[in-house]
């Protein structure tokens, strides 16, 4: 079961490939710690993280192209609604920036960090042909506050 999905967006080459797999492996982590997913390696390999690369001059603010004055970075999180607490959230915030802030794009600009959560509602996640619910999420992940959906 892949779930939650997290879509990282960030210009072109921005990061090295040592880099890359860092922060992928901090935002896995941050995920598992924020929707208190054990931390047993089959369970957190059911975290996506989708690193897409677009073109940075069509990123504009305020009709300037970002790319003039720094790297940015969109990430989208998708998790499962009712997995992820207020708390939560804002630590993963957090830990979102300072990965990116930790290793820096290859360049040395600065970066500027944009987190949008998506919660999915529950029965509106379908994996395999089969809609999820949040006690199927409960049960597949682990989920330490969770676990009374499952018993």
């Amino acid at each position: 079961m892949f779930m939650p999905i997290v879509t990282v967006r960030v210009p072109s080459d921005s990061f090295d490939d040592e880099g890359r797999r860092a922060i992928v492996g901090d935002l896995t982590a941050a995920v598992a710690d924020a929707e208190q997913i054990p931390t047993d390696p089959e369970i957190q390999g059911q975290v996506v993280i989708l690193w897409e690369e677009i073109n940075a001059p069509h990123v504009h603010v305020n009709g300037v192209e970002v790319a003039a004055f720094g790297v940015p970075v969109f990430v989208d999180v998708q998790p499962p609604a009712g997995a992820l607490e207020q708390d939560r959230m804002d630590a993963f915030a957090e830990a979102v920036d300072r990965s990116f802030r930790e290793r820096p794009p290859v360049d040395g600009r600065p970066v500027f960090t944009s987190l949008i959560v998506n919660d999915v509602a529950d029965g509106r996640w379908g994996i395999d042909g089969r809609v999820q619910h949040l006690a199927d999420f409960a049960r597949s992940a682990g989920y330490r506050h969770l676990r009374h959906l499952v018993s």
